[in-house]
């Protein structure tokens, strides 16, 4: 059992010979237990009870636990009065919307989500969240039947993490979507591709496009920003530790000793093969990677030291392929020769 000592003036709480001041009372630590949670929103009600109010509404009609997704200190909570200073002060920024229409979930939801928004769009998402309160939180229920937590969206804001309802899902999902909702399963897959997008837009840093109208337009974007976080994963250009018998190897001019993590990252993305993986292989003195252009053809070629003579390890064309026979000639005559 869990036993917790508070004092009078609630600004304190002690726990297993470990003391939390008030100031740092988190919404996520409050809720995670029965007893503060009950004690603390008692003494919410009494000293601000249009604030515990929403808190009450949300219970009420959808799980009181979504509230514990809020990095809000409980402080902010008894000393505003309105949802609008709630937000503000804990996102310590000015928000030119009225979050007073809002429960302090979408409110927070909607104040993160305007930064990847265009200016000029955002009073679509604005006039979204009110005119469709209760759809979101029915899509809620529906993301939460199919797909666990996947209607939250992780974010970083100004140094601190955040999970919100992903409101611009919903509004894409909401333009998108079948006709027919016995098309579940048409549902859900085109559910999958918007999320997928919105967190690639968070992941990129790009703005959230609201104005696609079409599963093609929404897969293009999807694509491009695939592309564009693959990039941004690039290691940084720093040398592989390469055995000296492979740097000194003097090869014809169709092979191309990768020499750095970018370089041998990049080779793997454009042969669509996994040659990244080697690195440790490489660094470990058992082999070297090479990038061979033969009559056209681009091929990825690990070479290995066996018995005081170089060979091939493996060698691939593009998507894993296996070299023809031509081209394995040439690199083991190659490899005679030095």
């Amino acid at each position: 059992k869990k036993h917790f000592i508070i004092q009078k003036d609630n600004s304190l709480i002690t726990f297993k010979y470990r003391k939390i001041q008030s100031k740092g009372f988190n919404l996520v630590f409050l809720l995670e237990n029965n007893i503060l949670k009950n004690y603390y929103f008692n003494y919410l009600e009494k000293i601000n009870p249009y604030i515990a109010k929403d808190f009450k509404n949300i219970k009420e009609n959808h799980s009181f636990e979504i509230y514990k997704l809020l990095r809000i200190d409980f402080n902010v909570l008894i000393n505003c009065h309105s949802v609008q200073e709630v937000i503000e002060k804990s996102l310590n920024t000015k928000i030119n919307f009225n979050l007073n229409k809002f429960d302090i979930h979408l409110a927070l939801s909607f104040a993160i989500s305007l930064n990847f928004i265009a200016k000029n769009e955002q009073n679509k998402l604005y006039k979204f969240v009110l005119e469709n309160n209760k759809l979101i939180y029915d899509y809620i229920d529906f993301i939460n039947n199919n797909f666990a937590n996947e209607h939250f969206i992780k974010i970083k804001y100004k140094r601190k993490k955040y999970k919100i309802i992903n409101i611009a899902s919903f509004l894409l999902y909401h333009k998108l979507k079948p006709q027919k909702e016995s098309y579940q399963n048409e549902f859900l897959e085109i559910y999958i591709l918007i999320n997928d997008y919105i967190k690639l837009s968070y992941e990129t840093n790009n703005l959230i496009n609201l104005n696609i109208n079409s599963i093609n337009r929404i897969t293009n974007e999807h694509n491009v920003l695939t592309i564009e976080l693959e990039k941004k994963q690039i290691p940084k250009n720093k040398k592989l530790k390469i055995k000296e018998d492979f740097i000194n190897l003097k090869l014809p001019e169709e092979f191309k000793l990768i020499e750095t993590h970018k370089e041998l990252y990049l080779h793997g993305m454009e042969q669509k093969n996994c040659v990244y993986t080697r690195r440790r292989e490489i660094e470990d003195g058992l082999s070297a990677i090479y990038s061979l252009n033969y009559e056209g053809g681009v091929y990825t070629l690990e070479i290995f030291k066996r018995k005081n003579k170089f060979a091939i390890k493996e060698i691939k064309a593009k998507y894993n392929e296996f070299a023809n026979k031509e081209v394995i000639n040439f690199v083991e005559k190659s490899l005679k020769a030095v």
